[in-house]
């Protein structure tokens, strides 16, 4: 929609500037993107997780005083939708109710904007219902994790001597040694090399050693520290 409203010029820079600003004053619940520029540089270059907080935390309050009431009144129906289907729990009234919202979303938008504003996408909204009937809530088969390690995949630099599945896992390796390091001998480190070490592996030393690391935001998993291990690991990933 965000295209949609810059055509209609509800979105001028200084109305995003005013959004950012707005938005920059949100507290951003755990485990969300934080917009820190994306909203006043135009939405550019946007991730999935990006996306996400924009429709479920940013948007209703930022857009308030930007958009024309209907077409206001019309984006919260698709986000009430988003707010029912994503939360970890999910009767099937919720779904019920979702499918109903965005089936009024898109009625909506081709009454505002006309049948050109009516895309793919949300002719897969009227399959989500189907989707989470088959396989459950949202969170059990969307893609945030396996697009986020496609994109760790594709800024891992290789020599091109050998091929990328054992450059990646000596990188993988790497990284899950060097935080299990952390973890048992931080104490005896000195802090430039302790931060030195957490750049390297995106770790904290003071992370919980008795449960893995985030794996959704890239993370290897946490591992007893063995010098052997690592040995055999660098030798042959």
């Amino acid at each position: 929609m965000i295209s949609v409203w810059k055509d209609l010029r509800y979105l001028p820079t200084a109305v995003l500037v005013r959004m950012q600003r707005l938005a920059d004053d949100i507290l951003v619940p755990p485990g969300y993107a934080v917009l820190s520029t994306k909203i006043k540089s135009g939405f550019l270059y946007m991730k999935a997780d990006k996306w996400q907080s924009w429709c479920l935390i940013y948007s209703l309050v930022v857009l308030k005083d930007a958009l024309p009431e209907d077409d206001y009144k019309n984006w919260t129906l698709f986000v009430k939708a988003c707010q029912k289907l994503t939360g970890p729990l999910v009767t099937y009234s919720e779904i019920d109710s979702a499918h109903q919202l965005l089936e009024e979303f898109r009625k909506e938008c081709e009454t505002l904007y006309g049948e050109s504003s009516i895309t793919p996408n949300m002719h897969l909204h009227m399959h989500l219902c189907e989707l989470m009937l088959d396989f459950g809530p949202v969170y059990a088969f969307w893609l945030y994790s396996f697009e986020r390690y496609n994109s760790k995949l594709k800024n891992i630099k290789t020599n091109r001597c050998n091929g990328l599945e054992v450059t990646f896992m000596r990188v993988f390796l790497e990284k899950a040694f060097i935080g299990s390091f952390l973890r048992a001998y931080s104490t005896n480190l000195s802090s430039p090399l302790i931060e030195f070490l957490e750049g390297v592996a995106q770790v904290k030393s003071n992370s919980d050693s008795s449960s893995p690391l985030n794996l959704d935001a890239g993370h290897p998993p946490a591992l007893p520290f063995s010098l052997a291990m690592f040995q055999q690991a660098a030798t042959n990933p």
